[in-house]
């Protein structure tokens, strides 16, 4: 299963609106806007601000901004609190270990529909590596599916 999956099942289950898990109560549906979630995803794949801004098309800065409010909205203050809001069922914790971070970015931008000019563009790779890239973690992705 993509990590994308995983984040945005994580996303549907914050902004559920039944009592939460981790001792606070999740986000009412309407808390999170489109581009946030969409932020959120990125960052919880491990994306720099940097990168989640050149596949928003905005600047860093703009990122900031949004994650400020977002850890705002869902009362936390950082990363690695996203994360663990976020954290997939154990079969996907499996997928994600077997994916070096690299694959993880290039699989994140692929998913969200940059083609792979797009994605070297972003990342500072060359095309053929991306596409290298995207066909190795697909294949590490195949392999855990159908195991």
């Amino acid at each position: 299963m993509p990590r994308h999956a995983a984040c945005s099942r994580g996303i549907r289950m914050l902004t559920s609106e039944e009592p939460g898990g981790r001792g606070r109560p999740r986000v009412p549906s309407s808390a999170l806007t489109p581009a946030e979630r969409v932020i959120v995803e990125l960052i919880a794949n491990g994306l720099s601000n940097r990168v989640v801004a050149d596949a928003r098309g905005c600047t860093p800065r703009t990122v900031a901004n949004q994650l400020t409010v977002v850890y705002r909205k869902l009362g936390i203050s950082s990363r690695r609190e996203l994360r663990a809001l976020l954290t997939p069922e154990p079969a996907s914790e499996r997928v994600l270990d077997s994916l070096t971070p690299r694959e993880r970015q290039v699989l994140s931008l692929a998913d969200f529909g940059r083609s792979n000019k797009a994605i070297a563009h972003a990342l500072g790779l060359s095309i053929s590596t991306v596409s290298t890239t995207l066909t190795r973690a697909r294949r590490k992705l195949a392999a855990i599916d159908s195991a």
